[in-house]
């Protein structure tokens, strides 16, 4: 340690003394400030790049996890639709059954009308046998009340006081007849009451037949009916089930993207960082340490965003099919939030950088197909996806209007036409692209 005083009682001067206390700043600082400071800046350094990968991993992780639920609600998915299928199989054999029924109900009702034919039939054969019988039995009785008043006796005398013999054989024979007669005729009436009673005991058994057949084929028709309208019911509640699963899952591919996005933006950012503090712990040049100032490293001139005259991304097609901001999709009637624009185009379309810039990032993901990232400076990029071939390298300077890839046939967004997704980010936060170009 240098002693000033003793320095100054040997009459020293001052532009020595100077002199000495700057050699004794340049020794503090070469061998103790610089490796401590030096130290530090590298442990702060590392506490960044700590950051920076535990960011990253959680990030990744999530992705993980995001997956895994994209996987799970694909097997959901897929299980709903067999319980459709099979429900629509186990439907079409009721609606089988219910056209079996129906038909059955049908020839029940055809067979009902016939035996109602043969009822109004039996009915008149019944009134015209009543009818006969009713006269019969009226004829009866006049011979029997004849028979009464001319008793069989008195009969028989009109044959022995017969004069002759031929009057005795007419007269006998004439008896014999009225006898017979009276016996068939009395038979007849039997034969028909009998008749009549077989027909009408023959309806009434075909129509008791007739109602329990129509009404068990209108319960089994019922029955089956009910059936089938809640098979339908169990149908469209799974079908509901279906359309609430595709609408989760297009909810989590949509968070895959912003995850796999927030990947692509944070990694590289993360590298650079971990540079700046060992920039700045750079060992000063002697002429600064004699001067006592610190050195660092010029920041990053800003670029003005209103300085870029970006272009637009696709060589002709203008048409846009969503807007930045929060949209509803269409096919699972979900919102989302759109961080970009996506403009409609042709297979194999140029796709054009927005303005001057390097290649930043370039590489494919599930979600967004080929992807591409131009870093215009001052934090300002632009992202382009659902390319089908990209055309430059990584780290290769663009100029405003360079053709940079082409668009794919079908993109992975399912649209029904090409499309480029495209977005303007600045310092990582997405912008309105319409704003800008």
């Amino acid at each position: 340690m240098v002693d000033f005083k003793h320095i100054i009682r040997k009459g020293i001067t001052r532009a020595r003394l100077f002199l000495t206390a700057a050699a004794a700043i340049l020794i503090f600082n070469q061998f103790v400030w610089y490796p401590l400071h030096a130290g530090a800046a590298e442990e702060s350094a590392q506490g960044v790049q700590s950051a920076a990968a535990a960011e990253n991993l959680r990030l990744k992780d999530r992705l993980y996890e995001i997956e895994a639920m994209i996987n799970k609600k694909h097997g959901e998915i897929e299980q709903v639709k067999e319980s459709i299928d099979s429900g629509k199989n186990a439907r079409r054999i009721k609606d089988d059954e219910y056209q079996s029924a129906r038909k059955r109900l049908d020839e029940s009702e055809k067979k009902g009308r016939g035996l109602y034919d043969e009822k109004a039939r039996l009915s008149k054969s019944l009134k015209l046998n009543t009818d006969n019988l009713l006269r019969k039995k009226s004829l009866l009785n006049d011979r029997i009340r004849a028979a009464y008043k001319n008793s069989f006796r008195k009969k028989m005398g009109y044959v022995i006081k017969s004069e002759s013999f031929v009057d005795f054989y007419v007269n006998l024979n004439y008896l014999t007849r009225i006898i017979k007669f009276d016996t068939e005729f009395i038979s007849d009436i039997i034969k028909k009451v009998a008749l009549v009673k077989k027909q009408r005991e023959e309806l009434d058994i075909k129509l008791k037949e007739l109602d329990l057949a129509k009404n068990n084929a209108a319960e089994c028709e019922k029955s089956l009916k009910r059936a089938s309208d809640r098979m339908g019911s169990d149908i469209s509640g799974l079908y509901e089930r279906e359309l609430a699963l595709k609408q989760e899952l297009a909810v989590l591919y949509l968070e895959k993207e912003r995850v796999e996005k927030q990947i692509v933006e944070d990694a590289p950012a993360a590298k650079e960082e971990t540079k700046v503090p060992l920039t700045a712990a750079a060992p000063e040049t002697t002429e600064t340490q004699l001067a006592g100032t610190d050195a660092q490293k010029p920041p990053e001139a800003a670029v003005n965003i209103s300085s870029l005259a970006f272009a637009w991304p696709l060589k002709s097609s203008k048409s846009v099919l969503s807007f930045y901001g929060t949209q509803k999709d269409p096919k699972y009637n979900v919102s989302y939030f759109n961080s970009g624009i996506d403009i409609t185009g042709a297979y194999g379309e140029e796709v054009v950088a927005s303005a001057d810039g390097k290649v930043k990032y370039k590489g494919e993901m599930k979600s967004v197909g080929k992807l591409l990232i131009i870093d215009h400076g001052g934090n300002i990029t632009t992202l382009y996806s659902h390319l089908g071939v990209i055309e430059v390298g990584m780290g290769q300077k663009i100029g405003r209007g360079e053709t940079i890839g082409r668009l794919t046939e079908k993109s992975e967004s399912g649209a029904e036409k090409p499309l480029l997704h495209f977005e303007i980010r600045i310092n990582g936060g997405a912008k309105d692209p319409m704003d800008y170009l």
